[in-house]
């Protein structure tokens, strides 16, 4: 069994190990469940449908804005598009294959594999550090209300936030720090010798260097600060998510229904599970059962979800299908055209 398999399985086994513990603690809270979703209307499916839409052009524009460094012409409807089909990937492979995905349709545009990886990876990077400035707001403004209500898990809150910012911290070391790169290639270095390796160690040296180059040419000039402006923007669209399900059904305020979607998210990207399947409904569950009844925590996770892991699923998948398509009438026409 390679490495790449036994990953995947202990990844599908946590995932699972998750969904379990979930199905567990509402093995009987599925009637009432069901009823909370009977009762969601249209409105507040279109809602939280277009929130995810928003998010999804946002972060096209990024990618797009990012790729304009390399090539000025490329449009914004591609970037657009390129996010919707990564999103397919990242449903069908876990969370592992987004990046090749971005990779391999920008590679159909003519962007090289290195440029679309350097791309990919600041886009990343810039998307963690946002998660990271937006909660430290949300702490920062809204700490009475976390001290009030989830003063047993702040030590956790904490926990998560940190551990957020040392994972953002260790990505821009990774994409911007010469003196970094040294230290790792010192290290790597000392296996150098050995000739069945050498070959890795060199490739190792030349993508850290192309990295390096390609970040520091794609944050030139203001382009890091317009990105993590958007990301705000796009962020927020997720974040009112839950206050636009439960709005009609409680109490919650938006600032704080915002607050706890943000460190809920926080917290579930540091748990190491499958594109955050399991995480984010345990934690959700977990928080916003504090605020409302459990039954309509279950309902606001499993729409929340729905709204930004299927609905851009199917989106993707469309896409998935017209460039397929797209490619199959290019190479006909090649082959056409060499006869």
């Amino acid at each position: 069994m390679n490495g790449v398999s036994r990953k995947g399985i202990i990844k599908t086994l946590f995932f699972l190990i998750i969904i379990g513990l979930v199905i567990y603690v509402f093995r009987g809270s599925i009637g009432p469940i069901s009823a909370e979703l009977a009762k969601t209307s249209k409105t507040v499916m279109l809602l939280i449908c277009l929130a995810s839409i928003v998010f999804g052009v946002i972060d096209g524009w990024n990618l797009t804005e990012l790729v304009r460094t390399y090539d000025e012409q490329f449009p914004l409807w591609r970037g657009i598009l390129a996010t919707f089909y990564a999103s397919f990937y990242r449903v069908i492979t876990f969370g592992s294959g987004p990046t090749l995905a971005y990779m391999h349709y920008l590679g159909k545009y003519h962007i090289p594999a290195g440029e679309s990886f350097g791309i990919c990876t600041v886009q990343y990077v810039l998307h963690k550090l946002t998660i990271a400035i937006y909660s430290s707001l949300c702490i920062i403004f809204n700490f009475s209300f976390f001290q009030k209500y989830f003063h047993d898990y702040m030590i956790y809150l904490l926990l998560g936030y940190g551990l957020t910012l040392g994972i953002v911290a260790f990505l821009l070391l990774v994409c911007i720090s010469a003196k970094f790169h040294q230290i790792v290639l010192y290290f790597i270095r000392k296996f150098k010798k050995n000739p069945k390796i050498r070959p890795f160690v060199v490739r190792i040296e030349d993508e850290l260097n192309n990295l390096r180059n390609s970040t520091k040419r794609l944050l030139k000039g203001k382009l890091a600060i317009k990105i993590i402006g958007r990301n705000l923007i796009k962020f927020t669209c997720y974040y009112l998510i839950p206050y636009v399900i439960l709005f009609q059904s409680s109490h919650l305020s938006v600032v704080n229904a915002i607050s706890i979607t943000s460190l809920a998210t926080v917290l579930a990207g540091v748990i190491p599970t499958p594109a955050g399947i399991g995480s984010i409904e345990f934690i959700f569950v977990l928080f916003f059962s504090v605020i409302v009844t459990k039954y309509k925590a279950a309902k606001t996770v499993i729409l929340y979800r729905f709204a930004t892991y299927i609905f851009p699923f199917v989106i993707g998948g469309i896409e998935m299908i017209r460039f397929n398509i797209h490619l199959k009438k290019e190479n006909i026409l090649q082959k056409v055209e060499t006869k």
